[in-house]
């Protein structure tokens, strides 16, 4: 809140005696954009097990103005995450432009699209919902996490190499398994011969 006294005095003769002609009080209130997000962290958990295929995953967003001005906005999103009205809505944008009228709240849907990778592997994904005000600097972010998980082994090596191997003995190596999932895994071993390379003896 800003309080200034604008007063115009005229000045008579040459003597300078002064005058009050007028007075008038000013007041500024400047209002910053409020907005209760309800969220400032939207988490997202997929677990790939058989037969499922990847779907997208979907968290409510919903923003409330609680300034007295009318709020006009921006949210920016970038890949794998989108915006939606519904979840399953498939009209999702990674910008959207609106205007929010005070004490009102508008809900959206963003989603999660795991299948924009191509690979089985885990991942882990942070990214942002960055909020932009049209007409103040200021910025908000809502931050976005994503974790997918594949039933996945970690082989403590990829090479066999046995070396020379003297007639009429063996020899043996060791290759430690680890599932580096939170998933049950079924395996099995298999050599895969293929005549255009060298036999299995």
């Amino acid at each position: 809140m800003v309080h200034e006294r604008l007063v115009c005095d005229s000045i008579i003769g040459g003597h300078g005696c002064q005058e009050t002609i007028m007075s008038v009080e000013m007041m500024c209130r400047f209002v910053a954009p409020v907005l209760s997000i309800s969220s400032k962290q939207l988490n997202f958990y997929i677990k790939k097990v058989k037969g499922d295929s990847l779907l997208p995953v979907y968290e409510k967003l919903v923003l409330h103005n609680v300034s007295s001005l009318s709020l006009s906005m921006e949210l920016i999103l970038t890949e794998p995450f989108s915006l939606c009205e519904t979840p399953g809505d498939p009209g999702r944008h990674r910008t959207k432009f609106f205007v929010l009228e005070d004490q009102r709240q508008s809900e959206f849907w963003v989603c999660f699209d795991p299948s924009l990778y191509k690979d089985l592997a885990p991942r882990i994904v942070d990214e942002t919902l960055k909020i932009n005000y049209l007409e103040h600097p200021q910025q908000d972010i809502v931050k976005l996490h994503a974790v997918v998980h594949f039933p996945n082994l970690h082989f403590s090596s990829t090479t066999v190499d046995f070396g020379c191997v003297q007639n009429c003995t063996e020899t043996k190596k060791t290759v430690t398994i680890t599932n580096c999932s939170p998933l049950p895994l079924s395996y099995r071993w298999a050599f895969l011969e293929d005549q255009n390379q060298t036999q299995i003896r």
